[in-house]
């Protein structure tokens, strides 16, 4: 199919009626979703995927008419890829090519590399799609040297343009549905995501096809789009068409309208989950977080969980959701602790506390759930596996060491330490507990909140004391005056192995 780059310019510039449908998504678009994105989105550079079909083709004429209309420059370039599934798609490529240079855009042309279907993990279509996302990703780095960030996730230019309309929701819908998602997943395409803008989402393929028809618009014809084969086509041309008949050929519509029903939920839902996780969230980092889930559902943690993974994009699968929750409904108990190696994350849970970070070791991290403690320091493994000398050690001078132990070790075995001749001791802390902090003498309960350390996690720390002064927690605190008060022989030293 030959595409007129000539033939194009006219229909930039004509003022069919049958136009307004089109310039009138592009500009509410405009005006509203990409105003909230960026006050100069029109200056960024910009990325339209284009596949040559009537739908790209369509997005394409709205944006260079709002160009012609508006009077204004987009820093427009056109992106198509080659999957290879034809034996024509190399020349469409070519075509491509030659009617985009005619336009004087900028083409970006991708060709994939030979798909294994025997080693697929998530299916040909999946796959193709990573494939296409993952190049549009490498085209955005080129255009501003990298500093572009997850694609999918953060709203950073350059924006991603694609041709996705009403009809594609419906169907994505069904497919999500088929294979067991939830609210997330039947809403899954929306106007905006990350850097990806869908300007003609509210408009049904019919309207579209009405214009390609009417002014007998060229286009590229994908065979593969007939393939069913191929989950969507199938509930294109075969579930879709069924229930029109069944249900009447205002189905559509209605599904739409349900459809705008579960984004309104699904706002509301992530408002009271936002104001949720400022009640749970102990602890806030951008690489680790630390909850209290204390009298959470599984499901709502679940969600809870998801939504921080999400803002800190850090990649998960629906699979690695199933395995959270499945350890979020375990029963730990006050001597256990859970941990998961996830592919991007790492996965703590002692009693009600949990930890995620996307490191192994978070480093000089305090962490203390319910009546134990559990810690993280750069040095050393963790307290209640640790096997620590003597009290009488310390009396002669010793250095006081804490190695680390077999992991099946008792966690309580080394709480507390106590001799008659010393009044040295590994305890709980308690109200009457001071230490001197800046030159003061401070409450222990003063200093952990200047610390922000939450109180109920502080309640279960060990630390070393004498009597009621507090002579060393590990990894936050060292009485640097101790050593100097103590009578001769009784110098305390701390390292550790």
């Amino acid at each position: 199919m030959y595409l007129d780059a000539r033939g194009f310019y006219k229909l930039i510039n004509s003022d069919a009626p049958l136009f307004q449908v089109l310039d009138l998504a592009i500009e509410n678009f405009i005006n509203t979703e990409a105003k909230s994105l960026s006050e100069a989105f029109a200056d960024d550079p910009m990325i339209l995927a284009l596949s040559g079909g009537s739908d790209s083709l369509m997005l394409l004429l709205a944006l260079l008419r709002y160009q012609q209309h508006h009077g204004r420059q987009f820093d427009l370039h056109i992106f198509h890829f080659d999957h290879g599934w034809r034996p024509e798609s190399s020349d469409e490529q070519i075509e491509l090519r030659r009617f985009i240079e005619e336009l004087n855009l900028p083409f970006h042309g991708r060709k994939a590399p030979k798909l294994e279907v025997a080693s697929l993990k998530f299916g040909p279509e999946a796959s193709a799609r990573g494939q296409r996302y993952q190049a549009l990703s490498e085209l955005r780095d080129q255009l501003t040297d990298g500093q572009t960030g997850d694609i999918f996730k953060e709203s950073k230019p350059p924006w991603v343009f694609l041709a996705h309309h009403a009809d594609d929701q419906i169907e994505t819908f069904f497919i999500n549905l088929s294979r067991g998602s939830g609210l997330d997943g039947f809403v899954a395409l929306k106007t905006v995501r990350g850097a990806l803008c869908r300007p003609l989402l509210q408009l049904q393929r019919s309207e579209l096809d009405a214009i390609v028809g009417a002014f007998n618009i060229p286009f590229l014809h994908d065979s593969s789009n007939q393939d069913l084969n191929y989950l969507r086509n199938r509930i294109r041309h075969q579930v879709l068409p069924e229930l029109e008949l069944e249900l009447g050929p205002s189905i559509r519509k209605q599904f739409l309208r349900s459809l705008s029903y579960l984004e309104e939920d699904q706002a509301l839902l992530y408002l009271l989950l936002d104001q949720k996780w400022k009640q749970i969230c102990c602890e806030e980092q951008p690489d680790y977080f630390i909850v209290n889930l204390r009298e959470l559902s599984a499901g709502l943690s679940l969600r809870l969980i998801k939504l921080a993974l999400d803002r800190r994009v850090i990649d998960y699968s629906y699979h690695e959701l199933e395995i959270l929750k499945s350890l979020l409904q375990e029963d730990v108990h006050n001597h256990s602790q859970l941990h998961r190696s996830f592919k991007s994350f790492y996965f703590t849970r002692r009693n009600d506390y949990l930890m995620i970070s996307r490191e192994a070791n978070a480093g000089n991290l305090l962490l203390a759930w319910s009546n134990r403690t559990y810690l993280y320091c750069s040095d050393f493994d963790c307290l209640p596996r640790a096997n620590i000398e003597t009290i009488e050690h310390l009396r002669a001078g010793r250095t006081f060491t804490i190695q680390k132990q077999a992991k099946n070790a008792k966690a309580d075995a080394y709480s507390y330490f106590y001799t008659e001749k010393s009044d040295l001791c590994w305890r709980l802390i308690s109200d009457q507990d001071y230490l001197f902090h800046l030159g003061k003498k401070r409450g222990a309960k003063q200093f952990f909140h200047s610390k922000q350390i939450d109180q109920y996690l502080a309640s279960a720390l060990l630390v070393l004391t004498d009597k009621h002064r507090i002579v060393f927690i590990p990894g936050l605190y060292y009485d640097l005056d101790y050593d100097q008060n103590r009578p001769l022989g009784m110098s305390c030293h701390f390292t550790f192995d």
